[in-house]
């Protein structure tokens, strides 16, 4: 079945699962009445869990995701009470409640139409066929480039399968993010001529990552494999999380945030001028002509650099750099002061007092570039190593906290939306102590792969110690978020883990709260934590949303 004719069919399945809500949810509330009529039977209410339990998967499969949220929470609930005794007064307020939530969401699914079911304000990933996630994997059809395909495609990527190689302009119309090539194969079928192409792609797309698997691993099969391209060499039997991490590794150059420059400058044609190089570079930029406004740029632009003249009236660079260094968040931000001055004293004298690099008007466009990429770059590096994970990449227990408030006082103070979820991998001690540390340590890496794969750019990352994992979603109710999370739940499930030969899968467990009800970072992340706790209360491997 072609994908059209598969998208039709599974668009009538899901108009007829819309239009079968309402005697769903009239099943459940026929057994809810038994209750109220002080009729209980436990069966009866084990069928009544059942029901919930069911809904809350299928919702999720047909795109009705603000049904299977409700769903989840109301099974969650029921199935921490004793199936024995009728619910107590609180408990069968609760249960009410809930169910309640569950008929409102079915109410509101059964007036959507198919083409109107709900999608986030921002993609959590690009779309399956945006060529900037695009592999092209050069193997013959078999289980092993079936099995490729789809573990690869739980992190994201869009493999497309090809048996032979293309032309340069193929391959430049294409615009593969990275090619990955079974090198026994290439070099048993290909030709001599097909050979030599690979260094001919090599020409017309040098920044292009090309991944060869191959069996042999001495030297001079690595050697013969760099002499055709390979820009990194993967040993058979193929560990797909080493082949994730390499993918991830040899394309993360071309995911970089640009860099994001603060210009101060009270001369709005030279502002515009500094702007306008160092957008061409690719940079983004913010311009702020009253150094007296420059406060409220720094918290929401987030600059990586502050290029600023150094004279300017009411604050001059230099008051504005003493400034700014007086606040821990902004001591290690780079600032370069713009002047005429051509006195060496009064420059280290600049330099001394808070500037990073002193440049001397009239500047080149190139060399402007070439100054700000060079600071920018290094202090990037350095602020990695002091607020990034050493293991993951995201960012660590303290700068996450700090970036968890910030994010939180933005969302209250515009009225806005935010969604917190805490992640648990389940049964990581057992895993540790079954598959070693290093496996641990791969599984930990895998999550961040996948999060950072499916996650939008704006989202913001951290490992919160251990197995645990933040999420900060701006701009995402509970709903939409518990159905982003329920996705990479699923994805992270099916994703095959290797130790010594041994395949294993591994789940995850989540807890989501938003803003509003919560109004500081302390109970969101309270709330977060309580609903994480009873995702593993109730069996793990499962996101549930804080109802409170």
């Amino acid at each position: 079945m072609d994908q059209a004719k598969f998208q039709e069919a599974f668009n009538a399945l899901r108009e007829e699962y819309r239009q079968n809500l309402t005697a769903k949810i009239q099943q459940l509330y026929d057994i809810w009445n038994q209750v109220d009529a002080d009729k209980w039977n436990a069966d009866e209410f084990v069928t009544f869990t059942r029901l919930a339990h069911s809904l809350a998967g299928s919702g999720a499969t047909y795109g009705f995701g603000s049904v299977s949220q409700a769903a989840r929470s109301l099974e969650v609930f029921a199935k921490q009470l004793n199936p024995e005794a009728p619910p107590n007064h609180f408990e069968h307020a609760q249960l009410a409640t809930l169910l309640a939530q569950l008929q409102e969401s079915a109410l509101t699914a059964t007036r959507t139409s198919v083409n109107e079911i709900h999608e986030r304000k921002a993609p959590a990933a690009p779309e399956p066929s945006s060529p900037t996630r695009r592999v092209t994997l050069y193997m013959p059809p078999s289980a092993s480039s079936r099995d490729i395909e789809m573990q690869l495609g739980y992190f994201g990527y869009d493999v497309k399968l090809c048996e032979a190689l293309p032309e340069c302009d193929e391959l430049v119309e294409s615009k593969p993010l990275a090619i990955v090539l079974d090198w026994d194969f290439a070099q048993a079928k290909f030709s001599a001529a097909q050979l030599a192409r690979l260094n001919e792609l090599g020409k017309c797309t040098p920044r292009l990552p090309r991944l060869f698997l191959a069996t042999a691993s001495d030297l001079s099969a690595r050697l013969q494999a760099a002499r055709h391209g390979a820009t990194a060499y993967l040993v058979k039997p193929l560990m797909m999380t080493l082949l994730t991490e390499t993918l991830n590794a040899q394309t993360s150059q071309h995911g970089d945030d640009p860099y994001r420059i603060l210009i101060v400058d009270d001369d709005a044609s030279l502002a515009a001028y500094y702007a306008t190089a160092l957008q061409s570079a690719g940079m983004q930029t913010r311009v702020v002509l009253n150094p007296l406004d420059v406060m409220p740029p720094m918290d929401e632009f987030r600059p990586d650099l502050i290029l600023t003249d150094l004279y300017m009236p009411h604050v001059n660079g230099l008051e504005l750099a003493a400034v700014l260094r007086q606040q821990e968040a902004y001591v290690s931000i780079p600032i370069v002061f713009l002047s005429g001055e051509t006195d060496v004293d009064k420059r280290l004298s600049a330099m001394l007092l808070g500037g990073d690099d002193y440049l001397l008007k009239p500047i080149e466009a190139t060399h402007l570039i070439s100054s700000v990429s060079s600071r920018v770059r290094r202090a990037r590096i350095l602020r990695a190593l002091a607020e990034r994970d050493s293991l993951t990449g995201l960012l660590n227990h303290t700068r996450f906290k700090e970036q968890l408030g910030i994010e939180v006082a933005r969302a209250v103070r515009y009225n806005g939306e935010l969604s917190f979820i805490m992640l648990d991998i389940d049964h990581f001690k057992m895993v540790n102590d079954s598959y070693g540390h290093p496996t641990g340590d791969r599984i930990i890496k895998s999550l961040a792969r996948l999060l950072q794969q499916r996650l939008r750019k704006t989202d913001i990352l951290g490992r919160y110690g251990g197995e645990e994992f933040g999420v900060i979603l701006p701009e995402t109710n509970g709903s939409d978020a518990w159905g982003v999370m329920e996705e990479i739940r699923v994805a992270f499930g099916q994703i095959r883990q290797q130790s010594d030969g041994v395949d294993f899968h591994v789940t995850v467990s989540g807890g989501i709260a938003t803003v509003p009800p919560a109004t500081d970072a302390a109970m969101l992340n309270e709330l977060s934590d309580r609903a994480l706790y009873r995702a593993k209360r109730s069996g793990r491997n499962q996101i549930v949303y804080a109802m409170e």
